[in-house]
């Protein structure tokens, strides 16, 4: 799951960041160069009142986007 954006919600410096959330996976590699392929639009970036709305927010997407992933595998 990635996040592009200006992070309205914890930053008001308006500058833009990449933020990838890898599932299943336990490795360090800050440092690395990854590659980050984009394959689904779940939404579009938004302002959340607190930082507790946000985290909940980011649950929903990393379920949608698991919902996403298996049924991409079910249909193949």
């Amino acid at each position: 799951v990635a996040s592009v954006g200006v992070r309205p919600t914890v930053s008001a410096s308006g500058v833009p960041m990449l933020e990838v959330f890898i599932f299943d996976f336990d490795e360090v590699i800050y440092g690395r160069r990854v590659g980050v392929e984009f394959l689904h639009k779940l939404r579009d970036e938004a302002r959340f009142p607190d930082l507790d709305s946000l985290t909940r927010q980011i649950r929903a997407d990393a379920d949608a986007a698991r919902a996403y992933f298996a049924a991409s595998r079910a249909a193949d």
